[in-house]
């Protein structure tokens, strides 16, 4: 099954727009079309996984160790990380080119031939290093960087 897109109440909604202009196939739930008002990361992330829908959002700050704690006791189709620094074509192309590549089989994504896969592990190595107690459970979570 192709991956499905839920945008986080946080993220630009010029990439939305952007990766459905550049794949109309592309399935990209907005926040409002999930009711995602002023609800917390917890939440957020089950009606992400609700919807099986991997949660794309500019919360670095607490989303990484909150999608940690969720996955612990619950799966999820995973979550994309994008800094708000990230130049926006950049951000639309690595989305685009994630949907193209990957696919959810068993409640997980798994890659087919993915040409970006620098990135799987960057989120990773920024969860380490933020705290190193505890790891996220990989490959659900990503990060886009440039």
């Amino acid at each position: 099954m192709k991956i499905q897109y839920l945008a986080d109440e946080d993220l630009r909604r010029a990439i939305v727009l952007g990766v459905r202009r550049r794949e109309s196939a592309i399935s990209f739930m907005q926040a409002s079309e999930a009711s995602l008002g002023g609800k917390d990361d917890f939440a957020v992330l089950d009606i992400s996984a609700h919807h099986g829908r991997i949660l794309v959002s500019h919360d670095v700050r607490t989303m990484p160790k909150h999608f940690r704690e969720f996955v612990r006791q619950r799966s999820s189709p995973g979550l994309i990380l994008i800094p708000q620094s990230l130049p926006l074509h950049v951000a639309i192309d690595e989305l685009v080119v994630l949907w193209a590549h990957r696919r959810i089989m068993n409640g997980r994504i798994v890659s087919a031939t993915c040409p970006f896969s620098e990135i799987i592990g960057a989120l990773l190595a920024w969860c380490a290093r933020r705290d190193s107690n505890s790891r996220p459970n990989a490959p659900e979570a990503f990060a886009l960087s440039s």
